[in-house]
């Protein structure tokens, strides 16, 4: 069998072991294979692993803390990290050096997104997965911490946060490849189907201005739940008050204004990047439309191929199709 695939899990923010807790639960990870012929992965999926501490075989594991001297004595405590093992699937796949991942994560109805892609990732001996008690002991946690080596290193959002159904989303690649019609379209008309609600959305989006499709990027790129606003890792008060008896530090006032900058420039980068792709897929409609509209074909052919008359043009017919 293939190599295991472990991903470690952590949060996107510190928190406590037990609040960590309802960041896993419900949780699922679906891990395809992105190869040449498959470049968004799609096709092989490698494995799933689920957080189900009821469930011996479920694949995620919260770790623990323990206190030296030794355990038992005193008793851990749950850990704000967690590890995922994927068990590859045994149908044959032929890969260069090793799997090539992109993750779809799931929390119950809602979608995790992840945008990063995992290249060539390193894996942990052959399976099977570890099965574990139910729920899991501390003894399990630590044999689940000690997988090793992480594929990808994985944060989650809190338990609120996700992207539900209704949602419009792109991932939109980093390469600066296109994203997928199929997503793309999805996101677009799903915007539209609320502002402005067309009765026919694809007439709509054959119509739209330059300025349309950049509002429409624009819808897509800010979801502020997937997106929330950094904050300020101190009271606004004492970061902007001279006098106030509990100044904050000047690091702490200037890092807040460069998460600000940083997040409008890449959230709005990535709109302004978005806003041509939504371009292009109206263009994409309307070549469609013609296309199928049309009762009628023409070709130009040249009649001697390769012959041109004293001036360097060739003759050339038209034919006409007609249906």
């Amino acid at each position: 069998m293939s190599n295991l695939i472990i991903i470690r899990l952590y949060p996107k923010k510190p928190t406590t072991g037990a609040a960590f807790a309802s960041y896993l639960t419900g949780l699922s990870i679906t891990v395809t294979d992105m190869s040449v012929t498959d470049p968004i992965g799609k096709a092989y999926v490698v494995g799933t692993a689920t957080y189900d501490p009821t469930d011996a075989n479920s694949q995620i594991v919260q770790h623990v803390i323990w206190t030296p001297p030794t355990p038992p004595n005193p008793p851990p405590v749950l850990a704000a990290v967690a590890t995922a093992v994927i068990v590859p699937s045994s149908v044959a796949h032929t890969e260069y050096e090793s799997s090539d991942l992109r993750l779809q994560i799931k929390r119950g109805s809602q979608t995790i997104v992840d945008q990063s892609v995992n290249y060539n990732v390193l894996t942990d001996g052959p399976g099977p997965a570890p099965t574990h008690a139910k729920p899991p002991t501390a003894f399990d946690a630590l044999l689940y911490a000690g997988l090793k080596p992480p594929a990808p290193y994985l944060a989650l959002p809190p338990a609120d946060a996700g992207l539900g159904s209704g949602k419009a989303f792109v991932n939109v690649p980093t390469d600066g490849s296109p994203p997928n019609f199929q997503e793309l379209y999805t996101a677009v008309t799903t915007v539209l189907s609320k502002d402005p609600a067309p009765a026919d959305v694809d007439a709509y989006i054959r119509s739209l201005t330059p300025q349309q499709c950049r509002h429409i990027a624009y819808e897509i790129v800010w979801n502020r739940t997937l997106l929330p606003m950094p904050g300020p890792p101190n009271s606004l008060e004492n970061l902007y008050t001279t006098d106030s008896p509990s100044p904050a530090p000047d690091q702490d006032r200037q890092k807040f204004e460069a998460d600000q900058i940083t997040y409008y420039t890449t959230n709005n980068t990535q709109a302004e990047v978005l806003a041509k792709y939504v371009s292009a897929l109206a263009a994409a409609l309307v070549c469609e439309k013609k296309t199928s509209d049309a009762n009628r074909a023409g070709f130009e052919l040249p009649v001697l191929p390769g012959i041109a008359d004293s001036s360097g043009k060739t003759a050339e017919t038209d034919v006409i199709l007609s249906s």
